[in-house]
């Protein structure tokens, strides 16, 4: 690891099973592990080339899917998701860069529930 340099090892307890293959999806897309290869060569940016990363979600925007015709407030979405108003705000502005896979999960259900249709994690972050 030290010869490849820049390794991040992360984890995350989830004690729900059925929700694996979703965290698991989104995860590997945020973060497009270069030693992953399942299928494919490994990816090792030359150099750890930092800007290889740049072009990579990096805020959770669901300003495609609240507009304003759907006519529902940052209080209403406090009631329906019991996330704090800074949270949805940040996120209805396409800013939010940080919050908790419960918090992630939630917006993704106010999404689905704004664009009358499922969505998945990868909808939710800005291009």
């Amino acid at each position: 690891m030290e010869s490849i340099g820049n390794i991040r090892i992360a984890y995350l307890f989830v004690d729900s099973p059925d929700l694996l293959p979703e965290i698991e999806t989104a995860l590997i897309e945020w973060f497009d592990p270069p030693l992953n290869v399942v299928g494919k060569k490994p990816k090792i940016a030359e150099n750890n080339d930092p800007e290889k990363y740049q072009d990579k979600p990096k805020y959770v925007d669901l300003s495609g899917y609240w507009t304003e015709d759907k006519n529902i407030s940052i209080q209403k979405a406090k009631e329906m998701t019991g996330l704090d108003k800074r949270t949805l705000s940040s996120a209805k502005k396409g800013q939010l860069d940080r919050g908790h896979f419960e918090t992630l999960f939630k917006l993704r259900d106010l999404a689905s529930e704004l664009a009358g249709k499922p969505l998945t994690l990868e909808e939710i972050f800005s291009k």
